[in-house]
């Protein structure tokens, strides 16, 4: 059978199989949630294992994932700058062009909501090494950037929803997001730069109330009653974002692409 072929199918198999292993723990996962008080610390920690469990398994090496070196605070510092950077925008031009505002929570624990908001350090790490680490890169490397990229985004969105029912809504999201992300791993040459970045989106939403209550300090809100209307608009407006994420991934994955043809 063509090696290609082999390495492409590996690849892909990589965050299937994570996808089914966390399928498969959900009853664990289901009495953590219920009976557990901190749940969201403990399911990270198990989601870790799991992802650097399932690289070994398929590649029996966690070097690239476990070991740092001396630029990976580095990396993942900038990456969190740029995260949070570009959320903020993406939600500074909604609330221009939208009624939408926000206000202080005044009745928030601001202290413990940042320390909740370190949980979104193992969450990225955990899907970085997923889904831009060994199987990634070398799916890169067999297929090129452009079909890499695709696969990997398809089935980022599915990974945030193996269901199916809101498949397009996380493909929109994630899906579109996966392509920032991949471009990040391949500039940098690992998965430092991605965590960073994914994390601060998230640290970001998070803190503005599109997570979990427990992380929010910031809310957004409508000054009038909600309307059809309003929410249609907004929702307009989040979807042209969302496109311009998409455009910004396809324009940084021809950069590359580009890049790796001028080189051959």
């Amino acid at each position: 059978m063509n090696k290609k072929f082999i390495t492409a199918v590996t690849s892909i198999a990589v965050p299937l199989v994570f996808i089914l292993g966390l399928y498969t723990l959900n009853p664990i996962i289901g009495f953590i949630k219920l009976n557990t008080e901190h749940s969201k610390l403990t399911l990270a920690i198990i989601g870790v294992i799991l992802a650097i469990l399932v690289n070994y398994v398929f590649y029996n090496s966690t070097k690239q994932n476990l070991i740092p070196n001396k630029s990976t605070l580095k990396k993942t510092s900038a990456g969190l700058v740029v995260g949070v950077s570009i959320t903020l925008i993406l939600l500074g031009v909604l609330l221009t062009f939208s009624e939408l505002k926000v206000e202080l929570n005044t009745q928030k624990n601001y202290s413990e909501a940042l320390m909740w908001c370190l949980i979104f350090f193992p969450l990225a790490y955990m899907e970085e090494v997923i889904f831009r680490g060994t199987a990634f890169i070398k799916l890169k490397n067999t297929v090129g950037i452009r079909s890499a990229q695709l696969i990997f985004a398809l089935l980022f969105a599915f990974y945030h929803d193996p269901t199916g029912s809101t498949f397009g809504t996380q493909l929109l999201g994630p899906g579109f997001w996966a392509l920032i992300y991949g471009w990040a791993a391949i500039k940098s040459g690992g998965i430092a730069f991605p965590t960073g970045i994914h994390a601060g989106a998230n640290i970001a939403q998070a803190l503005l109330g599109m997570k979990e209550d427990v992380f929010s300090i910031w809310n957004f809100y409508y000054d009038d009653n909600i309307t059809q209307k309003l929410q249609n608009k907004t929702e307009f407006i989040g979807l042209i974002i969302q496109l311009c994420i998409l455009a910004t991934g396809i324009v940084l994955t021809e950069q590359i692409h580009k890049g790796n043809k001028q080189k051959t």
